[in-house]
Formats: structure tokens, C-alpha cells, sequence
């Protein structure tokens, strides 16, 4: 007998998209909480030196990280105050945002 939580990812898999079968990593914006593909955010970790990004395809960075799907989300996480700092550094990714995230929030 699967479990919820099992449930859950697969139906969150087909929303994403993956009619192919192929397993599509879906991560949680902190400022909408929406779950989209990996793909289409941006993942910023905190270091001693303050926060920054990931490359996009390269060698992830080691410690906890946050993503964002769009410049106004991580705004609402700073407002938020959970994540200091974190808007001044995405602000500079506000291109990136434009042309693989998705903005369109409901």
C-alpha cells in the first residue's frame, strides 16, 4: 500500500510537466511556496561571506539553500525576515528570472 507522501510527489510530477516518465525534481519557492521544476529557480545558499547563487548548471554549493522563482518572491522573503540579505543578491538575477522562471503568479 503506497504511502501519502508518495502520492503526492507523482501527482506533483505530472503537474510539473513530466509526461515523459522521467523523474523532474520539483523544489518550493520560499516566497510564493509554490512547487515547481528545479529547473526553473534559482538557488541561493548563506556562507560567512552572506548569501549567493548557484550556477545553474554547475557543482551545487555545500550548506542549506533557499530558492526563488522571481525577483518579487524573493522580496516577499524579505519581508518576511526569515532570510536577510537575500533580496539584495537575487535583485542581480532579475534577467535570469525574465527568461527561464515562471512570473505568472495567481
Amino acid at each position: 500500500m503506497p504511502s501519502s507522501s508518495a502520492n503526492s510527489r507523482s501527482s506533483a510530477a505530472s503537474v510539473s510537466g513530466a509526461s515523459s516518465g522521467r523523474h523532474v525534481p520539483l523544489r518550493q519557492c520560499v516566497g510564493c511556496r509554490r512547487r515547481l521544476p528545479q529547473a526553473q529557480l534559482v538557488r541561493f545558499v548563506r556562507s560567512a561571506e552572506g548569501w549567493h547563487a548557484d550556477e545553474p548548471r554547475g557543482r551545487r554549493s555545500p550548506g542549506r539553500g533557499v530558492y526563488v522563482c522571481s525577483s518579487a518572491c524573493a522580496e516577499a522573503a524579505r519581508k518576511n525576515r526569515r532570510y536577510p540579505g537575500l533580496a539584495s543578491i537575487a535583485a542581480e538575477y532579475g534577467s535570469w528570472y525574465g527568461s527561464n522562471a515562471m512570473n505568472d503568479h495567481d
